[in-house]
C-alpha cells in the first residue's frame, strides 16, 4: 500500500458484527508493506489482521530505498501481525490508544524495531475522522461526507506494543500527552509479550520529544511521567540511569526540560525544575516594543520638528496658523536581538500666539496618527526566529513654547507637549506555534497610550544672522497594560511599557536670505526605561529592552515664502546610531492666515 499522489484512508470497511473486525487481512505467509511519500499519510482507522507464520517480517513501514518518508497512522484499534514489525523511515503514529500485536508461531520470535532516524509518535486525544458516503435514489455515489470527533483520554486504554522485544535505538520518540495530567501510574506506551507480561526495551541514542496541549495542567517541579513501561513491577527503589533530557512544549510558549531516566526497561521523564516560557516567547514582547517605538517617533515629531515650527512662527509674524507634518522612518532597535520598524507618522494642527512682557507664547492643538510594519528577530535554541505585524496609533494633544525676552545676544525658552490616544498592533509568527494543532500564533492588541515631553534651551544670535541652539529635553511614552488571548487559546499579559529618554543637543541654523534657512544638529540621548514585561499562562517571559545610549544627527532646510511669509516648508533628515539605528525623513508645511 503506497500513498504517493494523495492520502490513503481505511475507515468503516470492517466486515462482521463486532467493532474489532478487520478491513485489511493479510493471508498466511504474506507480508504487508505500507509506505507514504513525504507530506502524505496512510490512515488506518480500522484494524489489520494477519501476517507470516514463520520468523520473517509481517509488517514493513516506509521501506528504505523507495522514497517513503511520510506518515502511517494507527487509530484506537489493535492490529495483529504474526511476525516482526519494522519501521525503516518516516513516521509511525499510535494514537488514541492504538496498539500493535505481534504473535510469532512459538510466541518468542516477534520483535518490534524502529530504525535510527525514523520516528514513533504516541499521541492521545487526536481528531478521528468518520466518512459517510451519500448516494442518489439510483444508488450512484454523490459524495463522501466527513465528520471529526476527538476521543476522550482513557487511562485504562493506552497504547501497547505486544512484542518479545522493542528496539528504539537512535530513533525519534514523540509523546503527545492528553489534557488530563498523567503520572507514573499511567504508562503512555507499554511493551509486552502479552497483556500480562512486560518485555525488554532498548533506548540507546533515542531522541525524545514531549508535547502538551495548551489547556492541559501545567506540570510542576518533581512531576514524573511514565513514557514507556517495559518492565513488570513498580519504579521505586529500582536501579536507574540518566540518559539525557527531553525538551517539552506546551502550546506555543511554555517549555519544560525533562530529565530522562531508564529504570531497567522503563523510560521515565522527571521534571527537575519549574516550567518556563520558551526562548521564542519574547517575540511577543519585542512586538510590543515595536508598538512603543512607533509612539516614540510620534513624540519625537512633536518635540522636535513641531516645536521648531512654533519657534519659526513666533519670529515670522503672528496670527492663526494651520500646519501639517509627515515623517517616514526606517529603524532597527536592539532589544537583546532586534526589532526592525518602517513606518509613517503624521500630525495636523492649528496654532495661536500671545505676546507678554516676559516673552512670547505659542500653543497648538493637534491630531496625530502613525502606522508602521515591524519585524522582530531573535535567536532561540540556536535558530533564528521571527515575528511580523503592523502597528498603528491615533491620538490628540496640546503643545506650547514660551520664549523669554532675553537680551541682544540670545534668549532662553521652555517647551512642552502632552498627547494621548489608542495604540493598536497585530502579531503573527510562523516560529511560534502550537505543535499539536500546527496553529501559528496570532493576536491583536489594543491599548491606551500617553506621551509627553518637557524641554528647555538657549538660542545664541550670531553675527551672520544665524543662530546656535542648545537644548535639554525629557521625553516619556507609556503604552498601558493589557490582557489578551492568542488564537491558540493561551493567555498573554502585557505589563505597561514606559520609555523615558533624556536628550541633550545643539543645532546650528543659517539665514542665507529671507527664503532659505538651512540647519544641522547633533544630540546624545539616553533611554532609562524601555523594558517590556509580559507573561504567558501566568509564567514570566524574558524581558527584551531598548535601554541604552543613542546618537542623533540632523540636517534640514526651511523654505519661507519670500513675499508675505504665509507659507513655510521644512525638509529634514535625521540619522540614529546606538541602540536605535536608522533614518527618518520629515516634511512640514504651515500656512498663516
Amino acid at each position: 500500500i503506497a500513498a504517493r499522489d494523495g492520502d490513503v484512508v481505511f475507515q468503516g470497511n470492517t466486515a462482521g458484527a463486532n467493532d474489532d473486525a478487520n478491513s485489511v487481512f493479510v493471508a498466511d505467509n504474506g507480508m504487508l508493506s505500507v509506505g507514504a511519500e513525504e507530506g502524505r499519510t496512510i490512515w488506518f482507522y480500522d484494524p489489520i489482521d494477519g501476517g507470516r507464520t514463520d520468523e520473517n517480517l509481517a509488517l514493513l513501514i516506509n521501506e528504505s530505498g523507495r522514497g517513503f518518508s511520510g506518515t502511517v497512522v494507527f487509530d484506537q484499534h489493535t492490529s495483529n501481525f504474526d511476525g516482526h514489525v519494522r519501521v525503516e523511515g518516516g513516521t509511525m503514529v499510535l494514537q488514541n490508544g492504538a496498539s500493535i500485536g505481534m504473535d510469532g508461531p512459538d510466541g518468542n520470535n516477534d520483535d518490534f524495531t524502529i530504525l535510527p532516524g525514523a520516528t514513533l509518535v504516541v499521541a492521545y486525544e487526536q481528531p478521528t475522522r468518520t466518512f459517510t458516503p451519500v448516494y442518489d435514489d439510483e444508488g450512484n455515489l454523490l459524495r463522501v461526507d466527513s465528520d471529526t470527533t476527538t476521543p476522550a483520554f482513557d487511562p485504562d486504554h493506552t497504547s501497547y506494543i505486544y512484542a518479545d522485544t522493542a528496539t528504539f535505538d537512535g530513533a525519534n520518540l514523540r509523546f503527545v500527552l492528553p489534557r488530563a495530567k498523567v503520572d507514573l501510574s499511567t504508562p503512555l506506551l507499554t511493551v509486552s509479550e502479552d497483556p500480562d507480561v512486560d518485555g525488554p526495551v532498548t533506548f540507546t541514542g533515542a531522541k525524545v520529544r514531549i508535547v502538551l496541549p495548551t489547556d492541559a495542567p501545567i506540570y510542576q517541579k518533581g512531576d514524573a511521567i511514565l513514557l514507556v513501561k517495559g518492565d513488570d513491577g513498580g519504579i521505586a527503589d529500582r536501579p536507574h540511569d540518566h540518559i539525557g533530557t527531553a525538551r517539552a512544549k506546551q502550546g506555543s510558549m511554555l517549555a519544560y526540560d525533562f530529565h530522562l531516566h531508564t529504570f531497567e526497561n522503563d523510560l521515565v521523564a522527571v521534571l527537575p525544575d519549574e516550567p518556563t516560557t520558551s526562548e521564542e516567547a519574547p517575540l511577543v514582547s519585542q512586538a510590543n516594543l515595536g508598538a512603543v517605538a512607533a509612539l516614540m517617533s510620534g513624540l519625537d515629531m512633536a518635540a522636535g520638528d513641531g516645536m521648531a515650527a512654533m519657534a519659526s512662527k513666533i519670529r515670522h509674524g503672528r496670527g492663526r496658523n494651520v500646519f501639517g507634518l509627515v515623517s517616514g522612518t526606517s529603524s532597527r532597535y536592539k532589544t537583546g536581538s532586534h526589532v526592525d520598524i518602517e513606518g509613517v507618522t503624521g500630525m495636523v494642527g492649528a496654532t495661536g500666539d500671545w505676546e507678554y512682557a516676559a516673552g512670547d507664547l505659542m500653543a497648538a492643538g493637534f491630531f496625530t496618527s502613525g502606522t508602521a510594519h515591524y519585524a522582530a528577530v531573535r535567536n532561540a535554541y540556536g535558530q533564528r526566529v521571527t515575528a511580523r505585524g503592523d502597528t498603528s496609533y491615533t491620538g490628540a494633544g496640546l503643545m506650547g513654547r514660551f520664549e523669554f525676552r532675553g537680551d541682544g545676544n540670545g534668549y532662553p525658552y521652555l517647551d512642552a507637549s502632552l498627547q494621548g490616544g489608542e495604540s493598536r498592533m497585530n502579531f503573527h509568527s510562523r516560529d511560534l506555534r502550537d505543535e499539536i494543532t500546527g496553529m501559528e500564533a496570532r493576536f491583536k492588541s489594543k491599548a491606551p497610550y500617553y506621551a509627553a515631553h518637557l524641554g528647555g534651551g538657549y538660542v545664541w544670535k550670531l553675527a551672520d544672522a544665524g543662530k546656535v541652539e542648545t537644548y535639554l529635553t525629557y521625553l516619556a511614552v507609556r503604552r498601558d497594560a493589557e490582557q489578551l488571548r492568542l488564537n491558540t487559546g493561551e493567555r498573554l499579559h502585557f505589563a505597561a511599557v514606559t520609555s523615558q529618554r533624556l536628550r541633550l543637543g545643539a543645532r546650528r541654523m543659517w539665514l542665507v536670505n529671507n527664503r532659505w534657512q538651512p540647519f544641522v544638529g547633533l544630540a546624545a540621548e539616553e533611554e532609562f526605561s524601555g523594558r517590556a514585561r509580559a507573561s504567558a499562562q501566568g509564567l514570566r517571559i524574558d524581558e527584551p529592552e531598548i535601554r541604552g545610549a543613542n546618537g542623533v544627527a540632523e540636517i534640514g532646510l526651511r523654505v519661507v515664502d519670500a513675499q508675505d511669509e504665509a507659507l513655510t516648508i521644512d525638509l529634514a533628515l535625521h540619522g540614529y546610531v546606538g541602540r536605535r539605528r536608522g533614518v527618518a525623513g520629515m516634511f512640514r508645511g504651515e500656512y498663516k492666515f
